[in-house]
């Protein structure tokens, strides 16, 4: 047994400890026992301040009173770091909360929180690398072997350029892809040792029947590097893996590669030296004389037809070189894709279609291909071009993944439907768009990784985010036939651009006058961006296979296996027998009442009333509805169809109260969802009837609809006097509008107030797109059974999002021949 496996034997005895705060003394801690919540508690020998003791977010450290406490923390935090290997210090409270049970970390600012966490005096033998916390083992000084290897591997890592050491970064993410990834580092005195191991991944392939894993010989490489800090070890044994596996060198080829990453900086240089220029000709800021490229006495002269010239030419000579690296491709081969999804917003907003046509022939010409999440990427930018042709670009390029994971070629085909359906309605909302109010702002400019950055000084729409997804800005006074640009909204004042838009001229000419204007004219779009990208991540959560997280295994093998079988055009008999044989598995965590399924045909009319007022609604199923119910909580996949007025929300709202019925206590929870806002309403309201243990929450629900609900009653009567809850109130009583202007505190209390009724509640109703809110099922845990009412309604993307909480089984009721999924592009 290791020193940090007996050490974590022991914190595991320990009681869970947490970040708290007891409001009623104000008072932030760490390193309590869940015994007590604050100081005031533990020396009042556990005479707690009741309902006033939060769990709340925290802002920092507060308590100095105990110096075991750290100690005690910091065993724990190595602890959970050993079982669950590096982890991003964005991830680390989650992470916590999850392993203990007990805490609350900061929700506003987990990295500032976390980071301070991960440092003396609270944690010890912990280091942070690049945002990852990883574990340090402390090694006896006296190690030849150490200093011996620290001297080669440091006069290598000198040697590198600063491109070199980023295409070690780039390439180590793109070969690992398919790899589990074990990192251990150790220090003896002043050098540093990073052991770094690759282990075959079980996402290449799919077995056949229960969504397994095909047996594949186990492959593990090993590498160590050395350097004077945590830094240069890990770049030593990165590129010594790199090396193994053939995607690493340093010859000519190479250096070409690291002359077109220089060149990339210089074109980003470039086009920050053109916003300052642009901000001070506008008079937005002053920067000293001679500085950024500004004239010796302080002015700087705007010449936008030289600049867009200058921006043009470099942009020109990124093509040429991505063209020669795509179609000749160094080792580095997965560096070569990132340099093209480095610079490919920027080529987008030149819209230039011959740039276009020839990167597209060189990435079908190229013998790789590009990572699914950076191919992914790309098509995300291009989706927002609605009058360039970039997704069609990217149509035949499949990602490299897909050559052995039927899971990534699934995830790629929804991926390229989901990016064409944002391009289809963000046309259609353009068209609509000189009907909107539109409103005059001043921006400030900024180069970002994904675009250019503007900043208001005015919140836009007086705080619509959440109510618009993005603008349009034209430049001030001028007509409809003036260039555009669109941009995302990242918050109320702050937005991306993604776009331009243009009926007369476009291009870098285009976009370097709008750049330049001092003065814009702001318009909103809606077109469910929000929807689109959280069924973007539950396509991308669903190609690697993790027991447990974020998809059940099983459900996922009858998903993507099916649609194997239906890509392939095998005939319908083979896909209808599969798919039987994959929904017909009982979930294991419904317990079996005794007997096969065909002998439980119906389920007693006793159990189905157990717990509602009166039971009539429920014991009045007919006997296919009975059918129906058992079929849903003793199958995997049930499908439940019927005609207008046969009772499907009915049905719906049986099946989930018959689930809760048959799981265990520790795991009695369903998940309930729609496509609609007004089909949640419904079938919420038909489980109230039902006397069911309900909660209806949702992103946009006005306050009004939470405070009418018995499961907010629950809450109310045991936090009566909470902050929350009176701030709900409140609001509810004045009528206020909906949540996307409503204020932040508003926001931040309605939302706690729905987590409450959620824990609270059996079955948790909300819509498919509200489900991929993690802050809205915090804590909850998953959820063994899904029910989705009007399934007909949805596009096959949607019910992944729910899916993502580990549904081991899955009820869908509607009817395709009523109103179908609204698709506006069929391409």
């Amino acid at each position: 047994m290791t020193r940090l496996q007996a050490e974590a034997e022991v914190v595991d005895s320990l009681p869970p400890i947490g970040v708290l705060q007891c409001e009623a003394c104000n008072c932030r801690v760490t390193g309590i026992c869940s015994l007590h919540c604050c100081v005031d508690c533990a020396q009042t020998n556990g005479v707690h301040h009741g309902e006033q003791c939060l769990q709340v977010p925290l802002e920092g450290f507060a308590w100095d009173g105990c110096d075991k406490s750290y100690v005690i923390f910091a065993q724990r935090l190595r602890s959970l770091l050993t079982k669950l290997g590096p982890i991003h210090l964005c991830s680390l409270p989650h992470g916590w909360d999850e392993e203990y049970g007990e805490g609350s970390w900061a929700e506003e600012r987990p990295v500032r929180s976390a980071s301070k966490a991960c440092s003396p005096p609270y944690a010890s033998g912990i280091t942070i690398i690049g945002g990852l916390v990883y574990v340090v083992e402390e090694l006896p000084s006296e190690q030849a072997d150490f200093l011996e290897a620290g001297e080669v591997d440091m006069a290598r890592v000198q040697g590198l350029s600063a491109e070199a050491c980023e295409a070690v970064e780039s390439e180590f993410a793109a070969a690992t892809g398919g790899y589990e990834v074990s990192t251990l580092l150790a220090r003896a005195g002043a050098v540093w040792r990073c052991r770094l191991s690759l282990s075959l991944s079980s996402d290449c392939g799919l077995g056949s029947g229960t969504g397994g894993v095909e047996d594949q010989d186990h492959v593990e490489l090993t590498e160590n590097g050395y350097g004077t800090g945590p830094d240069g070890a890990v770049l030593m044994a990165r590129i010594r893996l790199l090396e193994k596996l053939g995607r690493w060198g340093e010859s000519a080829d190479e250096q070409l590669l690291h002359s077109a990453m220089a060149q990339a900086k210089q074109l980003e240089a470039e086009m920050r030296a053109f916003l300052l220029k642009a901000e001070d000709a506008a008079g937005l800021r002053r920067s000293p004389p001679g500085h950024d490229g500004h004239d010796a006495d302080g002015q700087c002269p705007l010449d936008l037809e030289a600049a867009s010239q200058s921006l043009r030419s470099r942009l020109e000579a990124m093509v040429n070189v991505l063209c020669q690296l795509l179609i000749e491709p160094p080792r580095c081969r997965g560096t070569c894709w990132a340099l093209l999804g480095r610079v490919w917003p920027h080529l987008l907003a030149a819209q230039d279609e011959s740039w276009g046509r020839r990167l597209g022939q060189a990435a079908r010409s190229s013998p790789t291909r590009p990572c699914l999440a950076l191919w992914s990427k790309m098509a995300e930018a291009a989706a927002w071009h609605t009058d360039y042709p970039g997704l069609e670009i990217l149509q035949d390029l499949h990602a490299e993944e897909t050559q052995t994971n039927v899971a990534a070629a699934y995830a790629q085909h929804h991926l390229f439907s989901l990016m064409l359906e944002q391009r289809a309605q963000l046309r259609q909302e353009l068209e609509k768009c000189s009907s909107h109010s539109s409103e005059r702002q001043r921006p400030v400019w900024d180069l970002r990784e994904d675009g250019f950055g503007c900043s208001f000084d005015a919140a836009i729409g007086s705080g619509s985010i959440g109510k618009f997804d993005a603008v349009l800005m034209v430049p001030a006074g001028s007509g409809q036939e003036s260039p555009g640009l669109i941009c995302e909204m990242v918050g109320d004042s702050r937005v991306v651009s993604r776009a331009g838009l243009s009926t007369r001229s476009g291009g870098v000419a285009a976009l370097c006058t709008l750049l330049a204007c001092p003065l814009l004219e702001v318009s909103g779009l809606a077109f469910h961006a929000t929807v689109h990208a959280r069924q973007r991540d539950a396509l991308h959560a669903i190609v690697p296979v993790r027991k447990g997280k974020p998809f059940d295994l099983s459900m996922r093998g009858a998903i993507i296996e099916t649609w194997a079988l239906a890509a392939e055009r095998h005939d319908a008999e083979a896909r209808l027998h599969l798919g039987i044989e994959l929904a017909g598995s009982m979930p294991q965590s419904v317990e079996p009442k005794g007997g096969d399924i065909q002998a439980n045909s119906g389920l007693e009319e006793a159990k189905l009333c157990d717990g509602s007022k009166g039971g009539v609604l429920l014991g009045s199923l007919t006997a296919a509805q009975k059918l129906a119910v058992n079929n849903a909580t003793s199958r995997c996949v049930s499908l439940v169809r019927g005609p207008p007025g046969t009772g499907k929300t009915h049905v719906a709202a049986a099946i989930a109260v018959a689930a809760c019925a048959r799981l265990p206590e520790a795991t009695r929870r369903v998940l309930a969802v729609t496509q609609s806002h007004a089909a949640a309403v419904n079938l919420h309201k038909r489980l109230e009837a039902f006397g069911a243990s309900s909660a209806r929450i949702g992103t946009t629900l006005r306050p009004s609809e939470v405070t009418e609900q018995a499961a907010f009653e629950t809450v109310r009567r045991r936090w009566s006097d909470d902050a929350d809850v009176q701030l709900l109130l409140g609001a509810s009583s004045r009528g206020s509008s909906d949540v996307g202007m409503k204020s932040v505190e508003l926001q931040r209390a309605q939302f706690a107030v729905m987590r409450r009724m959620a824990r609270l509640s059996q079955v948790v109703v909300l819509t498919c797109a509200s489900s991929g809110n993690a802050g809205l099922l915090q804590g909850m845990g998953g959820f063994p059974l899904l029910v989705l009412d009007e399934a007909a309604q949805c596009v096959e993307p949607s019910p992944l999002v729910p899916l993502s909480w580990g549904c081991e089984g899955m009820a869908l009721v509607g009817d395709e021949k009523q109103l179908p999924a609204t698709v506006l592009d069929r391409t």
